[in-house]
């Protein structure tokens, strides 16, 4: 049955030198998916330049990639090679800038140093200017270095379980978060004289579940005997899970509301209508799966992804429209 998720995302951060080690750190975070979201409903959410970054104008380009990726992130994980990185007018690179903005938030920052032997080919500044940022940074970070990416890997996937602790510990549980977000998109189509049956019915499921799980937390208060507990934590996170899953992608244009309908069935909603439907293009999806878009308008469209043996947890989509 489809679930609700608590999405975190985590922005991996790094010079161009380290892209293996990239890709070991996004199958960590794909293994603490597979492995602990069942018992969670955390679901990790890697984010990287190359696959979640797309054109704009109107400010430097690191500014602009600061506002796509970095601002939305919960968790970064930053990594360094031999390189520190091309300066951006504001750091000195844009790894470092993406860095010093999670602090500055009080986000979680998580860094790894390599240790391998340095290439003969390898830029003397570069390098040392990476020294001198590591030295400073031993004043005030916990940081871990690595060998070999493998090795990256096997620390990333050991230490996910600590940064979710922590991280977790400050967000709201799904259906705290989904009543807000459902009625600003009810609102939008309502502006509009706009009805749709899909968010109707998660409208419905979202009071029906909201005020179970409400009547269940006074109930267990009454006897809240230590024998009980478990019996009560589980009944109430089944209370707490929605038929239909929400998440909002705020850094796409028109903050799509991404419902999960049924099995690879998605409704999306855009908060802000297009002027006109829009020609759509979808991507981070399995080799050989496709998209079967249905029921496209200027408010959002319905998709369906074959073969649905394959099922799809996360996906991603352009939508070639003027808002």
């Amino acid at each position: 049955m489809p679930r609700t998720a608590v999405i975190l995302n985590v922005l991996i951060a790094s010079p161009s030198d380290v892209s293996d080690e990239r890709d070991m750190v996004t199958d960590a975070i794909n293994g603490w998916n597979a492995a602990h979201f069942r018992g969670t409903g955390i679901m990790l959410h890697a984010i990287r330049w190359e696959t979640h970054s797309y054109p704009a104008s109107g400010d430097r380009p690191q500014a602009i990639i600061n506002r796509q990726l970095a601002d939305e992130g919960d968790i970064l994980i930053g990594i360094f090679g031999h390189r520190m990185g091309t300066p951006t007018g504001e750091a000195q690179s844009g790894t470092i800038e993406e860095i010093e903005r999670f602090r500055k938030a009080g986000k979680h920052v998580a860094l790894y140093f390599s240790t391998a032997d340095v290439p003969r080919n390898a830029d003397l500044d570069q390098l040392k200017a990476l020294e001198e940022y590591r030295r400073e940074r031993q004043k005030d970070t916990l940081y871990f270095t690595f060998r070999t990416a493998d090795e990256l890997r096997q620390l990333v996937s050991h230490h996910l379980p600590s940064f979710v602790s922590e991280v977790a510990g400050t967000a709201k549980e799904p259906l705290e978060q989904t009543g807000p977000v459902l009625k600003r998109y009810e609102q939008a189509l309502q502006s509009a004289n706009v009805r749709d049956a899909t968010l109707e019915a998660v409208l419905v499921q979202y009071a029906r579940q909201r005020a179970a799980a409400d009547q269940f937390r006074k109930l267990s208060r009454k006897s809240p005997s230590e024998e009980t507990q478990g019996l009560s934590d589980e009944i109430l996170r089944i209370l707490t899970e929605d038929v239909y899953p929400v998440r909002v992608d705020e850094r796409l244009p028109g903050r799509p509301l991404i419902i999960r309908v049924a099995r690879n069935v998605f409704r999306v909603l855009f908060a802000a209508p297009m002027r006109v439907p829009p020609r759509l293009q979808f991507n981070g999806l399995p080799e050989g799966n496709t998209p079967e878009v249905r029921e496209v308008s200027r408010f959002g469209f319905t998709v369906v992804f074959y073969p649905e043996n394959v099922e799809i947890e996360t996906f991603g989509f352009t939508a070639d429209a003027e808002l």
